[in-house]
Formats: structure tokens, sequence, C-alpha cells
């Protein structure tokens, strides 16, 4: 809800899809990302995060594909906030497998659609699109994205710090479901 101002080195395309995070693991997958700027080169595809440890991918990256460095966490929502669509281009292998990217969180909390691969814990989030391939990744950007925003709303009430708290409680026996219903 809270308004914020295009940052100075945000670079709009014809769809902009952002990232942020890590971009040194080999749990990203360029391969996914590269092919994806190369299939859509009006596309431009921003990545946030430390680019010197991937300096020699930096150097083969397409023209579409920005990397604006370190950014403050704070700074992250304006960039969201002008993106059409957020990406985990996470790799679904020994280590993607047990991931639970907490990036979704904030994506799908400034409304975007996102973009990922089909990492166990994202796929059954709201407004999560799912490929593990550039020609499937390729189709979910062709498809008409439309965001369910009532199936957002409930996963962003199901998800705050306050109902993990209770739902944690809950599992250990702490509190029951009629102690914590009064506090609604």
């Amino acid at each position: 809800r809270k308004q914020y101002e295009k940052p100075d080195d945000f670079v709009s395309g014809k769809k902009t899809l952002i990232y942020y995070g890590s971009l040194w693991g080999d749990w990203f997958d360029w391969d996914l990302v590269f092919g994806i700027a190369r299939k859509f080169p009006k596309y431009s595809i921003l990545l946030i995060g430390e680019e010197k440890c991937v300096i020699k991918k930096v150097k083969k990256a397409p023209k579409n594909v920005h990397f604006l460095g370190i950014k403050k966490q704070t700074d992250l929502p304006a960039y969201l906030k002008f993106a059409d669509i957020a990406l985990i281009p996470f790799k679904v292998d020994a280590i993607g497998e047990y991931v639970s990217p907490l990036k979704i969180f904030e994506y799908i909390s400034m409304d975007k659609i996102v973009l990922s691969t089909s990492l166990p814990e994202v796929k059954c989030y709201p407004n999560t699109l799912i490929g593990d391939t550039v020609t499937e990744w390729t189709n979910c950007l062709k498809k008409e994205m439309v965001q369910d925003h009532e199936l957002r709303n409930d996963f962003i009430s199901d998800n705050t710090w306050y109902s993990r708290g209770v739902s944690i409680l809950d599992g250990l026996g702490i509190m029951s479901n009629k102690c914590h219903k009064k506090f609604y």
C-alpha cells in the first residue's frame, strides 16, 4: 500500500522481470535466466545481488539482463513495485529440493506474479507459475496472467508472523485454537 518512486537504475522493458538475492550459488539457474533473456529480447531482466562473484556470468549475459548490484533490504519494494514478474530461478536439485525462498512471500505480498522452478515448497503458492525449462518458462510468459487477489490475501493472512507463531504453539500443544481466536 505504500507509495514508491521508480529507482533511477530501474531498466524497464516490454515486460520487466526481477530477481533479488544470492547470485553466486550453484542453485541459481543461469541457463534458464539467459535463455529467457534471449527468447524475449524486448523484456528487461533485473538481477539484484552481488555480481562480483559471478563476473564471468555478467560478461556472458545477454544485453537485456541488467545487474543492479546489492541494494538495501528497504529499497527492494520500490524495485518490485515497478516490475511485472518476480523470478525464482533455482535449480531443482539436492539444494533446491529443500529450499524455501523467503523472497516469494515478499513477491506475493507486493502483488506480483511469480515465475519459479518447481521447488516443492512453492508449487501451491498463489499467483505462481511453475516451469523448469526455457520452453516451460516461455509458455508461462506467453499466458495471460491474471492475479487471484482472494487467494493472495488468504496466503498473506496465513503467513504473518502471528499466524505462524500460533501454528507452532498449537503444534506444541501450548495454545489451543480456542485461546487465540479471541485475538482476531
